[in-house]
């Protein structure tokens, strides 16, 4: 018999976008499952949405709590879960059909404790898909430790987001996600490996993460310096490689929030680290490295993101309209 999945879906002010997200869940081909649906307090009819799936499917569990975050909800289904196996789902992402399925097998292959997925990175605007990036490593294999992921992360082949990935339980029989922070999964990464746990990487992208243009995304919404709690998480490591991954994070966030007027004190003391630990700085791509250049000269930033923003934009429309030449083209 199969083991049974417990399919943590912390849902808030997603109406939108909750039935796609559930419905790939339920349509999974592994049907063992357990979803646990978390309102967390929703504004919106997310609540009632809840209770219909619950209603019509027996497999689908509903915690009604008030709104503490997403890590609040993500423990409080922790706590009630009963599944073997652990998965995250963002409530307005979605997976493929073979995602749980695969990922079973793999540990069933590996003996490992954590499975890690690639994921289709689905930028959207007006509720149209406009461009994807894929992030997926190339071979598979086995991590045993924190530091087995740097190179990885470095090439930017490996998240450490909690949302790709299908725990045993185990693995969370002592952790739990820290609530009030922000990125989260930063915090608890490099928990994950504290006692012994083991990881296996495979190839196939699974899982859809919904980048959404309307404004609401975490990193888009940023006002306060309490965005930088979460690397602390990494400075918990004193090992130098350490101070790489932070770096390359502060980066990360910088080429999100840099362009925007009311970041202005976030981008300052981002750049004021970077600056700090410039040493520590390993910039995968090349034409990042181009606009990290510009902005360590102390050009202005916001002017140097709005125009890597503006290049991007151009290079995926020109790869898009490649693809379309080429698919209608005739034979």
């Amino acid at each position: 018999m199969q083991s049974l999945i417990s399919v943590i879906v912390p849902v808030y002010n997603v109406e939108k976008y909750i039935h796609k997200c559930v419905d790939s869940i339920l349509a999974q081909s592994y049907t063992n499952l357990e979803i646990i649906l978390v309102d967390d307090g929703s504004p919106d009819n997310c609540g009632k949405i809840c209770d219909e799936y619950a209603t019509d499917n027996q497999n689908v569990v509903v915690l009604h709590k008030e709104n503490g975050g997403l890590s609040d909800a993500r423990n409080a289904a922790l706590d009630i879960a009963k599944g073997e196996f652990i998965c995250f789902v963002d409530s307005d992402d979605w997976c493929e059909k073979e995602m749980l399925q695969t990922a079973f097998e793999a540990s069933e292959k590996s003996k490992c404790d954590i499975i890690s997925y690639g994921a289709f990175y689905d930028y959207t605007q007006n509720d149209k898909i406009f461009r994807t990036l894929i992030k997926n490593t190339k071979h598979e294999q086995k991590i045993n430790s924190f530091e087995d992921c740097l190179p990885l992360i470095l090439n930017d082949s490996l998240t450490v987001t909690s949302w790709n990935k299908l725990y045993r339980r185990k693995v969370f029989e002592n952790l739990r996600f820290p609530k009030g922070k922000v990125f989260e999964d930063v915090w608890i990464f490099p928990k994950l490996f504290e006692s012994n746990h083991n990881m296996f990487v495979i190839c196939e992208p699974l899982y859809h993460y919904i980048i959404r243009g309307d404004g609401k995304s975490i990193t888009s919404n940023l006002r306060n310096l309490e965005l930088l709690d979460a690397y602390e998480s990494w400075q918990n490591f004193e090992k130098n490689t350490s101070k790489v991954i932070l770096m390359l994070n502060a980066w990360h966030l910088l080429t999100k929030i840099g362009a925007q007027k009311e970041n202005k004190a976030n981008s300052d003391q981002i750049i004021t680290l970077l600056t700090e630990n410039f040493e520590y700085l390993r910039i995968p791509r090349l034409y990042d490295r181009f606009f990290l250049f510009l902005v360590m000269k102390k050009i202005n930033y916001r002017m140097v993101f709005f125009l890597r923003a503006k290049i991007q934009e151009l290079f995926f429309f020109a790869l898009n309209f490649l693809r379309i030449f080429l698919k209608n083209k005739p034979k």
